[in-house]
């Protein structure tokens, strides 16, 4: 009986240790995602383009530099990031800067050294070693960062986040769905993939505090009926490419 207990702590202890280090891991891939898109990042006037110009090829080539020197795990997770950030410039998903006054490109490149700061700090001292991503396959993009951020989506829709309508109607709909979803993720040959995805909204639950009240008035049908059809187009797109179809299929 003392051996079988001895197992069954070994085993809990493995695991908290496993999820310590997918959220170590998660951590520095949002620094990583931070200093990228705001290097990335442009100005919404293209008058005022020019102005950030210069000062964002002296970000690229310094964030370039130190990203340089990184290797093993702190690598992987970062080069995860900066492809994260290139999948959402590629397909406009990434929002622009609308508050340029004179000055605005110093105050930018003080702000990504702010970010690379972050970083480094993190790298130094992390709380838990990042996880090795082992089974990892960096298959070509975008298929990689199209699954991860459709995965994110997916998770994130059945988060309570301050809604302005009482969501039990969709969750009692989404939540099995994406258990299901999640199961199946689980066993696929993207299952790190996955896992990677699953960890950055695992990250954002736990640092993520809402302070409101909950709505009293129900979902509309008709946008009940739309969320979930969202959901189910991103469902089937995620598992069309964990199937092998491609990113935009």
């Amino acid at each position: 009986m003392l051996i079988a207990l001895a197992g069954c702590h070994s085993t809990r202890d493995d695991d908290v240790a496993a999820r310590a280090a997918a959220i170590s891991g998660a951590m520095l891939r949002n620094h990583a995602r931070l200093l990228h898109t705001d290097v990335a990042m442009g100005v919404c006037r293209r008058p005022q383009w020019a102005a950030l110009r210069e000062v964002r090829r002296e970000e690229a080539a310094f964030v370039a530099a130190v990203e340089s020197t990184l290797s093993g795990p702190a690598a992987d997770h970062v080069a995860i990031a900066r492809e994260d950030v290139d999948y959402a410039v590629r397909t406009g998903d990434m929002g622009c800067w609308t508050n340029v006054e004179p000055g605005f490109p110093a105050q930018h490149l003080e702000g990504v050294f702010s970010d690379v700061e972050t970083l480094r700090a993190e790298l130094r001292q992390p709380m838990t070693p990042p996880q090795h991503l082992r089974g990892v396959d960096r298959f070509s993009e975008p298929r990689g960062p199209a699954f991860r951020a459709l995965v994110r989506a997916v998770l994130d829709s059945v988060r309570w986040q301050c809604p302005r309508y009482d969501m039990q109607p969709f969750f009692a709909v989404a939540k099995p769905a994406v258990a299901r979803f999640q199961a199946r993720m689980e066993r696929s040959p993207l299952a790190a993939q996955f896992a990677i995805a699953k960890a950055d909204i695992d990250l954002l639950e736990l640092t993520t505090f809402y302070n409101c009240l909950a709505p009293s008035q129900s979902i509309p049908a008709a946008e009940l009926r739309a969320d979930l059809r969202t959901l189910s187009a991103r469902i089937a797109r995620a598992e069309r490419i964990a199937g092998g179809g491609p990113a935009g299929s």
